[in-house]
């Protein structure tokens, strides 16, 4: 059984949890970090949907970074992802804006 699975109703188990218990469960070897972010995916999207994408993405890490304890390896994965990332999603912003396809960042 999944160790979030078993702490739901006790821990503040989150939507994260079970991605992670089951992905490491299901792959072999299991990753160093089940919610690694497939930057070669990211990229490969038309800007729009690269900024949607990147966009939710940052936004989904930054919520499970507020509920995460400090220090654990899912905070520390995610952390180490998520400055890429906001990299990624500001770079996606500045293209859209240069083929005039947004007008303001802000």
């Amino acid at each position: 059984m999944l160790p979030s699975y078993t702490e739901w109703d006790t821990k503040d188990v989150g939507v994260w949890h079970i991605v992670w218990d089951v992905v490491s469960t299901c792959v072999s070897p299991p990753p160093r970090n089940p919610l690694a972010v497939d930057f070669t995916y990211l990229k490969s999207l038309p800007l729009p949907e690269r900024s949607l994408s990147s966009g939710a993405l940052v936004s989904f890490f930054h919520n499970l970074l507020v509920r995460e304890p400090r220090g654990t390896p899912l905070f520390l994965y995610v952390w180490e992802e998520l400055a890429d990332l906001t990299r990624l999603h500001a770079n996606t912003l500045q293209d859209l804006k240069e083929q005039n396809l947004i007008k303001n960042l802000i």
